[in-house]
C-alpha cells in the first residue's frame, strides 16, 4: 500500500518492489536479504559521489557496534535480588505488551496430566490460584492468560559454556544502550539472568544469528568460511542460493538450537556485549483460559499440550515453554498477565450457540459453556440451544474434560441436561476411517440448521430465491477454537453444506450466509498455529 501510494505521488522506485514472503523456507530473510543487497548496490551506484570524502564504507567483515554495553557494576548489594527476581527487565520481551494488562502474582495449585500415560501427547491441566495479596484475578470469561516461561538452569549453563561466558555468568552488569534502546538503560542484570528469563538460546537461529557469529570466528578458519557462506558472502563460483539452502538444511529444517550451533562452531568467541544482537527475546506464551470467571474469580485453569517432536537429529526436540511447564511444582509462584480473547457469548442465554473445540481448543469453549450454563434459567433450558462439537484421537486417552461434558449433558443421574455434545474420536473407527468435528456437524445437520437458521422475525430480502431471509439477521452463533490448520475451513464448508441441505440455499447463497454471520459477529474464531 505504501509503495503504491508513493507511485501515485510521483515517486520513482530505486529498484523493483518486492514483498517479503513469510512462507519462504528461510522466513522473511529469504526475500529480505537478497533485496537489501540490491538496495545497497543501487545506493552505491547512484549516491556514492554525493558522500563526503571523509566517509568510508564499513567493510563487510567488520562488526557493527553492539546494541548494548555491559558495564561491570559496583552495586554488590543488588547481586542477590537480581539473580532471583521474576520481574526484572520485563521490557526485554516486547511481545509481552501493555495490552496484556498488569502483572498478577499466581500460585500453582495443580499441574496434572490430563491424557493417559500411554498416549503419545502429554496435556497438562495447570490450575493457578491468585496470591493472597492479589484477592482475585482481573480477567473476563473468554480471556487469554499470558505466561512468561524460563529456560532451565542446565540449558542456560550449557549456552554459557558454549559461548565461553561461564566465568562472568554471575557478574552483575549495568546495561547501557549504544542505540535508541531506553528500555534497558541503567538496569542491572547478570548474563545468567538474561539467559534464564529474557533471551532464547533454545530458539532456532535465523540468519542474523549467523551474521553476528561470523564476525567473531578466526579469520581464515574453515568455520568463518562456512558462516560466510550461510550469510550469503559466498566464495567465487557459489551463488547466494546455495548458501541459503545449506543454512536451511543445517538449522531450520532440523530445528537446531542456538546453543547447539554455538557448540559446533567452537572457535567462535563473541563478546558478551553482543548478547542482544545474538539472541531473540524469550517470547511470552498465550493460553486460552479454560474456566469461567463466574465459577471462582481466584482460579485460572489452562489446558497446555507439551510440545515434543523428533527431527533428523538424534536428540528429540522439546518446546521451551513445555519444558518449563512440566517442571512447575504445586506452590510455585509465577507472574501472569491477561489479555482479551476473541470469543464472546451473545447477550441472551437463550440464543442458540454451536461450539466447536477439538483438542486443546476445548479450553475457551469450556469456559464459555460454564458461563452460559450459570446464566440459564433453572427450568425450561433447551439442550438443543447449546451444541458442542468436540474432537480427540481416542475417547479413553485424550478426551479433555470428558467428565464435565457428560455431566452437563445429563448423563449422570444427578444432573439435568443443559447441552448436547458430539465427540469426534478420529482414530477409533474400526475400518480405519477418520472422523473430525466437521463430519459430526454434517451428521447432525438438522440440529445445527435449527440453531443457525435466520430468525423468523427476519424480513424477505430481494435476490434470495424461495423466500429466504437475510442471513445477517437473527439466528444462532458459531464459535470455533483450536488449530488454525484445515479445521476452521472444514467447519465452514460443513456449515455451508448444512445451509444447502436444510435451508434450500444454493452454494453461493450458503457462502453469503456464512459471510453474513461473520460480519455480524455471529461467527467467531480463536485459532492458533
Amino acid at each position: 500500500m505504501l509503495h503504491n501510494r508513493l507511485l501515485q505521488l510521483g515517486a520513482s522506485p530505486l529498484l523493483p518492489h518486492q514483498d517479503a514472503d513469510d512462507q519462504h523456507y528461510l522466513g522473511i530473510d529469504g526475500t529480505l536479504h537478497p533485496w537489501t543487497r540490491q538496495l545497497f548496490d543501487v545506493l552505491e551506484e547512484h549516491y556514492l559521489q554525493h558522500l563526503s570524502p571523509s566517509l568510508t564504507f564499513i567493510p563487510d567483515d567488520e562488526p557493527l557496534p553492539p546494541l548494548l554495553r555491559l558495564v561491570r557494576s559496583s552495586n554488590t548489594n543488588a547481586q542477590a535480588s537480581t539473580s532471583t527476581s521474576n520481574s526484572k527487565l520485563p521490557s526485554l520481551a516486547p511481545q509481552a505488551d501493555s495490552s496484556a494488562g498488569r502483572i498478577h502474582k499466581a500460585v500453582v495449585e495443580r499441574n496434572d496430566r490430563m491424557t493417559m500415560q500411554t498416549h503419545f501427547q502429554d496435556v497438562r491441566l495447570l490450575r493457578l490460584v491468585a496470591h493472597d495479596s492479589e484477592g482475585s484475578f482481573g480477567y473476563e470469561t473468554g480471556d487469554v492468560a499470558v505466561l512468561q516461561p524460563e529456560n532451565s538452569a542446565a540449558e542456560v549453563q550449557r549456552f554459557l559454556d558454549a559461548a565461553g561466558w561461564a566465568d562472568t555468568a554471575d557478574t552483575l552488569f549495568e546495561l547501557r544502550a549504544n542505540s535508541d534502546a531506553p528500555f534497558v538503560e541503567g538496569q542491572l542484570a547478570t548474563l545468567r539472568t538474561l539467559l534464564t528469563r529474557h533471551l532464547s538460546p533454545l530458539s532456532v537461529p535465523r540468519m542474523s544469528f549467523f551474521d553476528v557469529m561470523r564476525h567473531w570466528a578466526p579469520k581464515g578458519s574453515l568455520q568463518r568460511e562456512k558462516l560466510n557462506e550461510f550469510c550469503g558472502s559466498a566464495p567465487q563460483g557459489q551463488s547466494h542460493n546455495e548458501g541459503a539452502d545449506e543454512l536451511y538444511e543445517y538449522a531450520m529444517r532440523v530445528r537446531r538450537t542456538c546453543t547447539e550451533v554455538m557448540e559446533e562452531f567452537d572457535e567462535v568467541r563473541i563478546p558478551p556485549d553482543y548478547i542482544l544482537d545474538l539472541l531473540p527475546p524469550l517470547r511470552a506464551r498465550e493460553f486460552s483460559i479454560a474456566c469461567a470467571k463466574e465459577t471462582n474469580e481466584r482460579i485460572v485453569e489452562l489446558a497446555i499440550a507439551l510440545v515434543k517432536y523428533r527431527t533428523r537429529l538424534d536428540k528429540p526436540r522439546r518446546g521451551v515453554c513445555s519444558r518449563w511447564v512440566e517442571t512447575l511444582e504445586p506452590g510455585t509462584t509465577l507472574p501472569v498477565r491477561f489479555k482479551r480473547g476473541t470469543l464472546r457469548l451473545p447477550q441472551s442465554p437463550q440464543t442458540p450457540v454451536v461450539f466447536v473445540g477439538p483438542g486443546t481448543g476445548v479450553a475457551p469453549i469450556r469456559a464459555l459453556v460454564q458461563q452460559r450454563v450459570r446464566s440459564l434459567p433453572a427450568r425450561n433450558s433447551d439442550p438443543n440451544n447449546t451444541l458442542v462439537f468436540l474432537g480427540c484421537r481416542h475417547s479413553q486417552r485424550d478426551w479433555l474434560f470428558g467428565d464435565d461434558w457428560k455431566k452437563l449433558a445429563g448423563e449422570d443421574a444427578q444432573s439435568s441436561p443443559t447441552l448436547r455434545y458430539f465427540l469426534a474420536a478420529s482414530r477409533e473407527a474400526e475400518d480405519g476411517g477418520k472422523t473430525y468435528v466437521q463430519d459430526k456437524i454434517v451428521e447432525q445437520s438438522a440440529l445445527v440448521w435449527d440453531a443457525l437458521r435466520p430468525s423468523r422475525r427476519a424480513t424477505h430480502v430481494p435476490g434470495l430465491s424461495n423466500g429466504h431471509t437475510d442471513a445477517r439477521i437473527g439466528g444462532g452463533y458459531v464459535m470455533i477454537s483450536g488449530s488454525s490448520g484445515s479445521m476452521p475451513s472444514g467447519v465452514r464448508k460443513a456449515v455451508e453444506q448444512v445451509a444447502v441441505e436444510h435451508g434450500g440455499y444454493t452454494e453461493q447463497q450458503a457462502k453469503e450466509y456464512v459471510e453474513g454471520m461473520l460480519t455480524d459477529g455471529r461467527w467467531q474464531e480463536e485459532c492458533w498455529s
